[in-house]
């Protein structure tokens, strides 16, 4: 039965391997023990009647993965021998390889056009990405983030994204200075696709963290980011 028993909430997967993954979630009750159950993508809901394998942890090492197979993952909390929380989910799950610019220290180089124009752009996608330790986000909260870097070339610079393939998603903009990743200082922050920056120096990098601004979201989406040099001579 249900009844009162609270619902698991944050159903998620950290430590990610082509076979394997550790499944975590958090409490809002006081239950010491959860069950779970991990099956195929697509498949049938599991039923109240049907039971998963419990642990005593809020969290599941699965070492069975299958290499490019996509899971759904249940989880329901035990309140006692006859009470048990709804199940939770599904939590989809599928292991993408991390980017190449998933941390600070490996950005992808963003060429600087010499107009208004984003002749020269990159395509940007969060499917393989984590959220990295650097404090000074501006976001409200971070599920996944990519880094850039550029050398600027004048004192004003627009950093603009564009051709979302499907919704566009919530994308916060952090800009920041700093010689090295541990010491940033914030100079931008956008959550409109684009910042304005401004009192730049010339031949000087600058990074940008584009991050997930919401929890939960469809993350295969694509997306360019470009960096240009607009006309500030109104000619």
């Amino acid at each position: 039965a249900q009844g009162s028993c609270p619902n698991p909430i944050a159903l998620g997967a950290i430590n990610t391997t082509p076979t394997s993954a550790e499944f975590v979630w958090n409490s809002t009750g006081t239950e010491t023990q959860w069950e779970i159950i991990i099956q195929m993508d697509g498949a049938a809901a599991p039923g109240n009647n049907v039971s998963g394998e419990t642990v005593s942890t809020m969290s599941y090492y699965a070492d069975f993965l299958i290499p490019l197979t996509g899971y759904d993952v249940y989880v329901r909390a035990i309140c006692s021998s006859t009470e048990q929380s709804s199940w939770v989910g599904p939590f989809h799950y599928y292991y993408y390889p991390p980017v190449a610019n998933d941390d600070c220290s490996s950005p992808t180089v963003l060429t600087v056009n010499s107009n208004n124009q984003c002749t020269q752009s990159a395509v940007a996608v969060f499917l393989g990405s984590t959220v990295s330790s650097e404090p000074n986000y501006c976001g409200n909260n971070n599920d996944e983030d990519v880094w850039f870097k550029f050398t600027a070339t004048s004192a004003v610079h627009v950093v603009e994204l564009s051709n979302f393939s499907g919704s566009a998603l919530p994308i916060v903009l952090t800009m920041y200075s700093g010689a090295s990743c541990n010491s940033l200082q914030q100079i931008h922050c956008s959550s409109v696709n684009h910042i304005t920056a401004t009192g730049l120096v010339a031949e000087t990098d600058y990074l940008i963290r584009a991050s997930i601004n919401a929890t939960n979201t469809t993350k295969d989406v694509t997306f360019s980011i470009c960096v240009n040099t607009p006309n500030l001579s109104g000619n």
